[in-house]
């Protein structure tokens, strides 16, 4: 049952956890905005928990705990740590780990330093230094460190920028796609390359880890994802309750644009909220807290992620109204299928024979308008993202549509993007099959991560700090569906909310979660399509 309420914004419940968005000139929301507080003095990130042994400064650690300069944190067996800078970047450690986080002056900027005596490392940030008993390093880039245990030997693998490494006295330039080896008694070894699925093996550890992890994207949603996938589609909390506020206090109004978008008739307004998933088991109470002096209607859109489709209420809701009637959510359409790669792709790992040919990708869906919706209130979420799981499965639960569908690969996998396709998946689609009231559509044929072309640029004059998104603008020029071609560099082609790129996002060809940055060089490389 929904209901509603008056001036009371105190009251406990599902309103806590519920986004309120009003669509009316001049209507006064009850709603409890977060204000900037006071922050603890040099405090610098937030701290991500996967498993029961990780620890700040000797004692046991929380999910979303903050670490400030100078602290300690530490993994013990099987446990992971995420530390989410607050001004950018992050750093997870593998099990076994203990670095100091202290900030350090070179020249005249700062720097963010891990102090690291043994265990394992991965860090994508663009400007931050690692120190251990092998030397020193500074870094505007993605990498992996690793200490021995005995603190005899270190090795640092770059996937993206560069790293300088200073060991007895000797500077030394770890590119993108190199290894670099400094043992305490044997010379450095730097420049050698890594094949792709040698950087896939080396950061295959990250995968064992589930962090409890919430990010607040433009739109206001509240999205249960793995931190990876957030750091540039929103902020990143773990505390669910604060990413709740948060996002409840910064959302946008929620609309399509640009593009045709139903206006609400003369003397109504919208109400809508993003109901977290407490909200919409069964039974649960929804609290709506607002003041209007019209009739409303209001809509419930499940994040991504979700299994509940989002829906328009078949009520309305006036100044006297106390409370809705019960409302029962239908379930997504769930997309299954399998990330593989292209044949000959695979290759074997010459310094011990192994290989690994499983795709790890995440598989992007994004809604396309239609001629036939026009003038209807199309709700979202318009953009999916779904990692694949261990063995290259995935499912990705989204609201009926058409979608354009597509896997990237993730930082250190294999192969290249696969083709971009178009999935009807209305519920009236050959392709959705409806079994015990849940529409499933199983694709026959995998998601392929090509070859691709390997496509570098030079940068001259950027700042080593320049991000670089790379977008395809043209593999996708033959799609078309039911006869209408399908333009991704149009406005109008795809749904979008406040604060989303002016065209499809699908044209992406890195995953949201990564960056590219030019090189000391001043050269960026990645993948394309052929």
């Amino acid at each position: 049952m929904t209901r509603t309420c008056g001036a009371d914004i105190g009251q406990r419940g599902a309103w806590a956890h519920a986004l309120v968005a009003l669509v009316a000139l001049g209507l006064a929301a009850c709603t409890v905005k977060v204000g900037p507080r006071e922050p603890e003095a040099r405090e610098i990130a937030s701290l991500g928990v996967a498993g029961g042994e990780v620890f700040v400064n000797g004692e046991r650690a929380r999910n979303g705990q903050a670490i400030r300069e100078g602290d300690e944190v530490s993994t013990g067996p099987a446990s992971s740590a995420w530390i989410q800078l607050h001004d950018g970047g992050y750093f997870q450690l593998d099990e076994e780990t203990d670095p100091i986080y202290l900030f350090k002056r070179i020249g005249t900027a700062w720097c963010l330093l891990m102090r690291m005596v043994r265990g394992q490392a991965y860090a994508d940030r663009k400007a931050a230094c690692v120190e251990t008993p092998n030397g020193s390093g500074e870094a505007a880039s993605a990498f992996n460190v690793s200490v021995s245990p005995d603190g005899g030997s270190t090795e640092i693998a770059v996937f993206e920028g560069h790293v300088t490494f200073t060991s007895e006295g000797q500077r030394r330039e770890i590119v993108a796609g190199e290894l670099g080896r400094f043992r305490r008694d044997a010379p450095p070894e730097v420049g050698r390359a890594l094949l792709p699925e040698a950087q896939l093996k080396l950061v295959r550890w990250r995968e064992r880890y589930h962090f409890d992890a919430w990010c607040c994207l433009p739109s206001g949603e509240v999205e249960a994802v793995q931190p990876a996938l957030c750091q540039e589609r929103g902020e990143l909390f773990f505390d669910r309750l604060d990413a709740l506020r948060r996002c409840s206090s910064a959302a946008p109004t929620p609309s399509p644009s640009p593009g045709p978008s139903p206006s609400p008739t003369p003397g109504a307004v919208e109400i809508a909220f993003s109901a977290a998933p407490e909200a919409i088991d069964r039974g649960e109470e929804a609290r709506l807290c607002y003041a209007i002096d019209r009739r409303s209607r209001a809509r419930i859109e499940p994040g991504v992620g979700s299994i509940f489709r989002s829906v328009l209420l078949n009520a309305e809701v006036a100044p006297d109204t106390l409370e809705l009637p019960p409302s029962t959510l239908p379930h997504r359409v769930l997309v299954r299928g399998s990330v593989v790669l292209e044949e000959g792709i695979c290759k074997v790992d010459p310094e011990d024979e192994s290989s690994d040919c499983t795709a790890s990708a995440v598989v992007l869906a994004e809604r396309i308008r239609l001629p036939e919706e026009e003038g209807t209130t199309v709700l979202g979420p318009y953009f999916y993202s779904q990692a694949t799981f261990g063995e290259g499965d995935f499912v990705v639960p989204v609201n009926p549509g058409v979608y354009l569908v597509t896997a990237l690969p993730l930082v250190g996998s294999q192969g290249g993007p696969a083709k971009i396709q178009i999935l009807d998946l209305r519920e009236d689609s050959p392709l959705v099959d409806v079994r015990s009231g849940i529409p499933y559509a199983d694709l026959d044929d995998p998601l392929v991560l090509e070859q691709g072309q390997l496509v570098t640029v030079e940068l001259d004059g950027f700042s080593s700090n320049t991000t670089v998104i790379p977008l395809d603008m043209a593999s996708w020029a033959d799609l078309s569906f039911e006869g209408m071609a399908i333009d991704l560099g149009a406005q109008a082609t795809c749904y979008r909310t406040a604060g989303d790129p002016p065209a499809c996002q699908i044209r992406r060809l890195r995953p949201g979660s990564t960056t590219l940055r030019p090189s000391q060089e001043q050269f960026v490389k990645f993948i394309t399509r052929d």
